[in-house]
């Protein structure tokens, strides 16, 4: 499993991207399950709708959609312990 962040994301859909060869190529080739988070998610279609519009927003959560990664959620015992960390 890899967590990919908010960086990746953009740069694997914004072709202008100085990175998108790299995230293109990695998608395509990994064997690893891909994983993010629901903060990340709402950060990527903030910033892909202003840098290309709202059909890059659809684009990833059509992504979400089909199953092309997984997000994690923080256990519902977990979180007095997440409290507690802090």
């Amino acid at each position: 499993m890899i967590i990919a962040d908010t960086g990746f994301w953009i740069a694997l859909a914004d072709k202008k991207d100085k990175h998108h060869q790299q995230a293109n190529h990695f998608a395509k080739t990994t064997a690893e399950r891909l994983m993010t988070t629901y903060p990340v998610m709402t950060e990527v279609c903030h910033i892909s709708l202003q840098r290309q519009g709202i059909q890059a927003q659809l684009n990833f959560i059509k992504m979400y959609q089909l199953g092309a990664f997984d997000v994690f959620e923080i256990p519902k015992q977990d979180k007095n312990r997440l409290f507690l960390l802090m």
